[in-house]
């Protein structure tokens, strides 16, 4: 568990890539496209990185042991194309976990763009009436909630105009104040205001803006993310656009439930860690 205040005085959970850092992950885009190899069936072996590897191996205890969420800065995507930035993502993501279906279709790597920009909360209401309309795909904010799969990378392309701040906090520290104040509050969390007072009271809540090139990588089973609304520019090319993966992560230690079988979000995760 932590604090907004933790994170804040102890910048550990950033991990900036160096230069060579950054020459490795180029260098191993460039052997994939040499090799001619699609996206999804790239993996570790296939996009090797000598120094950085034991690099994303600590992400890996950091998000399954440790404070649940990291983030890393400096990933070099400038100057790069569309499908170089999605093999860099998958390869650096491939290190850290596997790759699983987001949705029907078994999408695994999501580009997240506002195909609806709303001019304040109120006015997105009726346009999510009919549930074909996804939070992610609008400009309005996202309340605290979790993805699928182990844990979600989220690669920040294209910062917005204004707004889009990342907020991540932790549920244990939400929890354990919830039980000091009365615990029998536990056993009614889910009908209760008191969760989401919990969630974004400033103290637990950490707010921090992506910029291109950084990727949060975080636990959905302890860690909770939001953002909060933003403004579009008004030219195609900048608007705000990240690319997302959902992945079970390569080293496990937390059994999940039996019942995350028939879930939507975790089957892939509880599958793969069975077999």
């Amino acid at each position: 568990v932590w604090t907004a205040g933790e994170l804040r005085a102890g910048p550990a959970w950033v991990r900036t890539l160096d230069a060579a850092a950054g020459a490795e992950g180029l260098a191993a885009v460039e052997r994939v496209q040499y090799a001619g190899l699609a996206m999804d069936a790239i993996g570790p072996d296939d996009f090797p990185l000598p120094t950085l590897g034991p690099v994303l191996a600590d992400v890996i205890d950091q998000v399954e042991g440790g404070r649940g969420v990291t983030l890393l800065r400096g990933v070099p995507i400038e100057g790069l194309s569309m499908p170089q930035v999605e093999v860099l993502f998958w390869g650096l993501a491939s290190h850290i976990g596997y790759p699983e279906p987001q949705d029907a279709r078994g999408t695994r790597l999501h580009h997240v763009r506002a195909a609806h920009v709303f001019a304040d909360q109120a006015s997105a209401q009726a346009a999510f009436q009919d549930g074909t309309l996804r939070g992610y795909q609008t400009n309005v904010e996202l309340d605290f909630h979790g993805d699928g799969s182990d844990a979600l990378f989220f690669l920040c392309v294209q910062g917005a105009k204004g707004g889009g701040i990342s907020r991540i906090v932790s549920v244990g520290q939400a929890f354990n104040t919830l039980l000091a104040r009365d615990p029998e509050l536990a056993a009614v969390l889910q009908q209760l205001d008191a969760l989401d007072a919990a969630l974004n009271d400033p103290a637990h809540a950490h707010s921090f803006l992506m910029q291109p090139g950084d990727i949060q990588i975080a636990s959905n089973y302890s860690v909770l993310h939001a953002r909060t609304t933003f403004e579009e520019w008004p030219e195609p090319e900048r608007k705000r656009h990240m690319l997302r993966i959902w992945a079970t992560l390569r080293r496990n230690r937390r059994p999940l439930p039996p019942a995350y079988r028939t879930t939507r979000e975790f089957a892939a995760s509880q599958a793969r860690r069975v077999a």
